[in-house]
Protein backbone atom coordinates (compact mmCIF):
# COMPACT_ATOMS: atom_id res chain seq x y z
CA UNK A 1 0.00 0.00 0.00
CA UNK A 2 1.26 3.51 -0.81
CA UNK A 3 0.02 6.91 0.32
CA UNK A 4 0.94 10.26 -1.23
CA UNK A 5 0.18 13.33 0.80
CA UNK A 6 1.21 16.95 1.02
CA UNK A 7 2.53 19.06 3.84
CA UNK A 8 1.72 22.75 3.58
CA UNK A 9 4.71 25.08 3.52
CA UNK A 10 5.38 28.67 2.44
CA UNK A 11 5.84 27.85 -1.27
CA UNK A 12 2.88 25.48 -1.54
CA UNK A 13 2.39 21.78 -0.95
CA UNK A 14 5.49 19.67 -0.23
CA UNK A 15 4.93 16.06 -1.34
CA UNK A 16 5.64 13.02 0.83
CA UNK A 17 5.13 9.34 0.00
CA UNK A 18 5.07 6.32 2.28
CA UNK A 19 4.71 2.70 1.21
CA UNK A 20 3.98 -0.30 3.42
CA UNK A 21 4.48 -4.02 2.88
CA UNK A 22 1.30 -5.75 4.05
CA UNK A 23 2.59 -9.33 3.64
CA UNK A 24 2.10 -11.67 6.57
CA UNK A 25 -0.86 -9.80 8.00
CA UNK A 26 1.21 -6.95 9.46
CA UNK A 27 2.16 -3.59 8.02
CA UNK A 28 5.87 -2.84 7.68
CA UNK A 29 7.07 0.52 6.42
CA UNK A 30 8.99 -0.29 3.23
CA UNK A 31 9.73 3.10 1.69
CA UNK A 32 9.53 6.81 2.36
CA UNK A 33 10.14 9.46 -0.30
CA UNK A 34 10.29 13.14 0.56
CA UNK A 35 10.69 16.38 -1.38
CA UNK A 36 14.31 15.57 -2.21
CA UNK A 37 13.17 12.54 -4.25
CA UNK A 38 9.76 13.75 -5.40
CA UNK A 39 11.06 17.13 -6.60
CA UNK A 40 10.06 19.69 -4.00
CA UNK A 41 6.76 21.59 -3.97
CA UNK A 42 3.85 20.74 -6.26
CA UNK A 43 1.36 18.00 -6.94
CA UNK A 44 1.31 14.29 -7.68
CA UNK A 45 -0.95 11.41 -8.57
CA UNK A 46 -1.01 7.64 -8.98
CA UNK A 47 -2.10 6.14 -12.29
CA UNK A 48 -2.35 2.58 -13.58
CA UNK A 49 -0.53 1.76 -16.81
CA UNK A 50 -1.48 -0.77 -19.49
CA UNK A 51 0.53 -3.66 -18.05
CA UNK A 52 -1.28 -3.34 -14.69
CA UNK A 53 1.59 -1.68 -12.83
CA UNK A 54 1.24 1.61 -10.99
CA UNK A 55 3.01 4.83 -11.87
CA UNK A 56 3.43 7.91 -9.71
CA UNK A 57 3.69 11.24 -11.53
CA UNK A 58 4.69 14.52 -9.90
CA UNK A 59 4.90 18.09 -11.19
CA UNK A 60 7.12 20.05 -8.82
CA UNK A 61 9.52 22.93 -8.45
CA UNK A 62 12.33 23.98 -6.15
CA UNK A 63 13.42 27.53 -5.40
CA UNK A 64 15.71 28.83 -8.14
CA UNK A 65 19.13 30.17 -7.09
CA UNK A 66 19.51 33.83 -8.04
CA UNK A 67 15.73 34.33 -8.29
CA UNK A 68 13.15 35.43 -5.75
CA UNK A 69 9.91 33.51 -6.29
CA UNK A 70 6.64 33.83 -4.42
CA UNK A 71 4.13 30.98 -4.12
CA UNK A 72 2.00 32.35 -6.99
CA UNK A 73 4.95 33.44 -9.18
CA UNK A 74 6.12 31.48 -12.22
CA UNK A 75 8.48 28.60 -11.44
CA UNK A 76 10.80 26.19 -13.23
CA UNK A 77 8.71 23.00 -13.14
CA UNK A 78 9.79 19.40 -13.57
CA UNK A 79 7.71 16.32 -14.28
CA UNK A 80 8.96 13.17 -12.55
CA UNK A 81 7.68 9.66 -13.07
CA UNK A 82 8.15 6.70 -10.76
CA UNK A 83 7.27 3.05 -11.37
CA UNK A 84 6.11 0.92 -8.46
CA UNK A 85 8.41 -2.09 -8.43
CA UNK A 86 8.35 -4.97 -5.90
CA UNK A 87 11.12 -3.21 -3.92
CA UNK A 88 9.48 0.23 -4.00
CA UNK A 89 9.07 3.25 -6.24
CA UNK A 90 11.87 3.76 -8.76
CA UNK A 91 12.30 7.04 -10.63
CA UNK A 92 12.15 6.39 -14.37
CA UNK A 93 12.10 9.93 -15.79
CA UNK A 94 12.71 13.58 -14.97
CA UNK A 95 11.57 15.99 -17.67
CA UNK A 96 11.75 19.78 -17.49
CA UNK A 97 8.53 21.62 -18.31
CA UNK A 98 9.36 24.06 -21.10
CA UNK A 99 8.16 27.61 -20.58
CA UNK A 100 9.31 31.17 -21.29
CA UNK A 101 10.11 31.59 -17.59
CA UNK A 102 12.28 28.44 -17.55
CA UNK A 103 14.07 29.68 -20.68
CA UNK A 104 14.85 33.03 -19.05
CA UNK A 105 16.17 31.31 -15.91
CA UNK A 106 18.45 29.04 -17.97
CA UNK A 107 19.64 31.99 -20.06
CA UNK A 108 20.44 34.10 -17.01
CA UNK A 109 22.21 31.20 -15.28
CA UNK A 110 24.39 30.72 -18.37
CA UNK A 111 25.11 34.47 -18.56
CA UNK A 112 25.93 34.64 -14.82
CA UNK A 113 28.43 31.80 -15.35
CA UNK A 114 29.86 33.60 -18.43
CA UNK A 115 28.98 30.50 -20.45
CA UNK A 116 28.30 32.35 -23.68
CA UNK A 117 28.00 29.19 -25.80
CA UNK A 118 25.28 27.71 -23.58
CA UNK A 119 23.47 31.06 -23.43
CA UNK A 120 23.12 31.03 -27.23
CA UNK A 121 20.78 28.03 -26.91
CA UNK A 122 18.10 30.21 -25.32
CA UNK A 123 17.89 33.14 -27.77
CA UNK A 124 16.65 33.54 -31.33
CA UNK A 125 19.56 35.80 -32.29
CA UNK A 126 22.88 35.30 -30.54
CA UNK A 127 23.40 39.07 -30.50
CA UNK A 128 21.20 39.01 -27.36
CA UNK A 129 23.97 37.12 -25.55
CA UNK A 130 26.40 39.96 -26.30
CA UNK A 131 23.75 42.53 -25.32
CA UNK A 132 23.25 40.83 -21.93
CA UNK A 133 27.03 40.78 -21.42
CA UNK A 134 27.30 44.50 -22.27
CA UNK A 135 24.45 45.26 -19.85
CA UNK A 136 26.42 43.52 -17.09
CA UNK A 137 24.04 40.62 -16.55
CA UNK A 138 27.04 38.46 -15.70
CA UNK A 139 27.87 40.74 -12.73
CA UNK A 140 26.06 40.23 -9.41
CA UNK A 141 23.66 43.10 -8.72
CA UNK A 142 20.82 41.37 -6.89
CA UNK A 143 18.26 38.63 -7.25
CA UNK A 144 15.98 38.46 -10.28
CA UNK A 145 12.19 38.40 -9.85
CA UNK A 146 9.19 38.77 -12.11
CA UNK A 147 7.07 41.89 -11.82
CA UNK A 148 4.31 41.62 -9.21
CA UNK A 149 1.12 40.14 -10.62
CA UNK A 150 2.94 37.88 -13.09
CA UNK A 151 1.52 34.40 -12.57
CA UNK A 152 1.81 32.78 -16.01
CA UNK A 153 5.17 31.14 -16.77
CA UNK A 154 3.95 30.77 -20.37
CA UNK A 155 3.45 34.48 -21.06
CA UNK A 156 5.09 35.65 -24.30
CA UNK A 157 6.20 38.85 -22.58
CA UNK A 158 7.34 39.33 -18.98
CA UNK A 159 8.94 42.07 -16.96
CA UNK A 160 11.86 41.03 -14.77
CA UNK A 161 13.37 43.11 -11.99
CA UNK A 162 17.01 42.71 -11.00
CA UNK A 163 18.21 44.18 -7.76
CA UNK A 164 16.63 47.40 -6.50
CA UNK A 165 16.83 49.52 -9.68
CA UNK A 166 16.89 47.45 -12.88
CA UNK A 167 13.89 46.26 -14.92
CA UNK A 168 13.72 44.53 -18.30
CA UNK A 169 10.82 43.72 -20.61
CA UNK A 170 11.60 40.32 -22.17
CA UNK A 171 9.77 38.80 -25.15
CA UNK A 172 9.67 35.13 -26.09
CA UNK A 173 8.84 33.10 -29.16
CA UNK A 174 8.06 29.42 -29.45
CA UNK A 175 10.01 27.41 -32.01
CA UNK A 176 9.89 23.64 -32.48
CA UNK A 177 8.43 23.13 -28.99
CA UNK A 178 11.07 25.28 -27.26
CA UNK A 179 10.69 28.81 -25.97
CA UNK A 180 13.42 31.25 -27.00
CA UNK A 181 14.11 34.83 -26.01
CA UNK A 182 13.31 37.05 -28.99
CA UNK A 183 14.44 40.28 -27.32
CA UNK A 184 14.63 42.44 -24.21
CA UNK A 185 14.87 46.09 -23.35
CA UNK A 186 15.17 48.19 -20.23
CA UNK A 187 11.95 49.49 -18.73
CA UNK A 188 10.91 51.34 -15.59
CA UNK A 189 10.88 49.25 -12.41
CA UNK A 190 7.46 50.53 -11.40
CA UNK A 191 4.81 48.15 -10.13
CA UNK A 192 1.89 48.08 -12.54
Amino acid sequence: MAVLFGRRQAGGQQLLLTAWDLAGGTAHLSQTLGPDSLGGVGQGQFAPIEDGSIQLSTKTYRSTPGFTECATCPHVWQNRRFLWEPYGFERIAVDPVRSPYATFVQFEQAIAASDWDRAKNFVIDREWVETARRMGWNQPVGAWRVAPGTTDENAEEMVFFRGPREAYRVTFEQRAGDWLISGFRTTTPSVE
